[in-house]
């Protein structure tokens, strides 16, 4: 499955950063986790430069959750990863989700490193491939459309 197919790869990268940093769909791990972390395991799976504009606000149902990481790393740390917060804020386990949040506050899904990275551990190679099934309803329509996409691209 992993190596044969580029977008695939895509969309595994994005999902092994996604779980790495906020696996359960909460804020909690996240408040863990180090601005500088954050940035190193985007550059590990993710290895583009985000491109995108993003709110410069902060949604309503993300004001606690800033509040609390700014008081942890303070405000200057919490701009570095601004992007990638609002990113966690605004997806959950559902790839459809996550690829849209994803292209709404960095870039096009296209540019996401197509070389499969290692790094999760054992157990979360399984959620993985677990989130991988229980979304392959969607899973065929993102790589038709990324595969869309490369056509647009390449003419």
């Amino acid at each position: 499955m992993v190596g044969e197919d580029k977008n695939l790869n895509k969309i595994l990268n994005l999902l092994q950063f996604t779980i790495c940093l906020n696996g359960g769909g909460t804020h909690t791990k996240l408040l863990s986790q180090s601005p500088d972390y954050i940035i190193e395991k985007y550059d590990h799976w993710i290895g583009i430069e985000p491109i995108t504009d993003y709110p410069h606000y902060t949604p309503d149902n993300l004001i606690s959750f800033f509040t609390q990481y700014e008081k942890i790393w303070g405000v200057r740390s919490s701009i570095d990863v601004r992007r990638h917060l609002l990113y966690f804020g605004d997806t959950n386990l559902n790839l459809s989700r996550m690829v849209q949040s994803f292209e709404r506050y960095f870039a096009p899904i296209q540019m996401i490193s197509s070389q499969v990275k290692p790094g999760l551990h054992p157990l979360s190679d399984k959620f993985t491939k677990d989130i991988l099934e229980l979304n392959g309803w969607n899973l065929v329509p993102l790589l038709r459309d990324m595969r869309l996409r490369d056509l647009n691209f390449e003419s």
